[in-house]
């Protein structure tokens, strides 16, 4: 094994000879996420016009809603708000976990993905990384809104401390549900699709809940779907921590039901995003490259259209020559195809 010492403590050896793995340790990944959670933060700085929504939607939707709703079902603004803010809360940040999916589905368009995939890292950091850089956005929209409250009088009877762990809870649930929104960023072909496909998907589960008025007043078929709907679940959860200090059957509801989106769609958006997609229609063709100190000329691979470069890296005892192969994808056009052809037709001259 050949080495190169920079000093007495450190060795680097050369990359034909280090020992490759598929898998990456636990440690890695954490390192790998953390690593692209600084980038989705670095974006964000950079485009600051990205935390309108959670800076102002909840200060609008608290207001509207209260000034609007309050009189009318609660009789007046400040009895109406216990009820409001933890519904408020659970649809801004629900709502905003949205924005996961439309970015993710950028990011492929712009083809930032195919960069991470040549990168040696674990395969789900570009994903969880993303995610946990949201979070900031998550715990923006959970501050303005309790703020918000509290400005219009709003005191939760729980406490700072219940206060915080209700947040916590919502931001964790919105967390497991960016999830779904990352799934549909995988399988939409526009960014503005997955805005579409998820708003159909929360414009009924955030409205018809308890989010903003008792239940009791539906018709008696959509009391039932009230009932099971997630939402609620999250919704009552929060108005129990906020309101009264209780961590009660609700929330271990919501927490199981987070846990259970991450573990059936986490998987999926990962596999997607790093899986080679080989485009239609490429051409397969073998064509021969002389390749120095290798006897003959060494075949090159333009297969589905990703070409197959083979440089020598040492010759062995035996004349043979051990090699180094780098891929390049190359676009499925005709411009590809007449290059392809011509290589064919060089190789059968030569």
């Amino acid at each position: 094994m050949t080495t190169v010492s920079l000093d007495r403590h450190t060795q680097i050896v050369p990359g034909i000879e280090r020992e490759l793995k598929n898998r990456t340790s636990v440690k890695q990944t954490l390192a790998n996420t953390v690593s692209m959670a600084a980038r989705g933060l670095l974006k964000i700085k950079r485009t600051p016009e990205q935390l309108i929504d959670v800076t102002l939607q909840p200060i609008l939707f608290t207001l509207m809603f209260s000034y609007i709703f309050g009189g009318a079902i609660a009789g007046d603004v400040k009895s109406y708000l216990p009820t409001l803010i933890p519904g408020i809360l659970v649809q801004t940040v629900i709502t905003t976990s949205v924005v996961t999916g439309v970015q993710l589905r950028e990011d492929m368009d712009k083809g930032v993905f195919d960069r991470f995939k040549s990168l040696p890292i674990a395969r789900i950091a570009p994903l969880s990384g993303a995610l946990l850089a949201d979070t900031l956005r998550y715990g923006i929209a959970t501050t303005l809104t309790f703020v918000m409250g509290y400005v219009m009088g709003y005191r939760p009877a729980g406490g700072l401390r219940s206060v915080v762990l209700a947040g916590l809870l919502v931001i964790a649930c919105s967390w497991a549900v960016s999830w779904i929104f990352a799934f549909f960023g995988v399988i939409a072909r526009t960014a503005s699709s997955v805005q579409g496909i998820s708003m159909i998907i929360l414009f009924p589960l955030t409205f018809l809940s308890n989010a903003y008025v008792d239940p009791k007043s539906m018709p008696g078929w959509l009391q039932g779907f009230v009932q099971v709907n997630p939402i609620s679940h999250l919704v009552t959860a929060v108005r129990e921590l906020a309101n009264n200090g209780s961590f009660g059957s609700d929330a271990w509801i919501s927490l199981l039901g987070a846990a259970a989106i991450v573990v059936i769609f986490a998987p999926s958006p990962s596999r997607r995003t790093c899986a080679r997609r080989e485009p239609d229609g490429a051409a397969a063709v073998l064509h021969r490259v002389p390749v120095a100190g290798v006897p003959g000329s060494q075949p090159v691979g333009l297969r589905h259209g990703r070409s197959l470069t083979i440089s020598p890296i040492r010759a062995t005892g035996s004349g043979t020559a051990r090699a180094r192969c780098s891929t390049a994808t190359t676009a499925s056009s005709p411009s590809a195809r007449t290059a392809a052809a011509r290589w064919r037709a060089r190789s059968s001259t030569t």
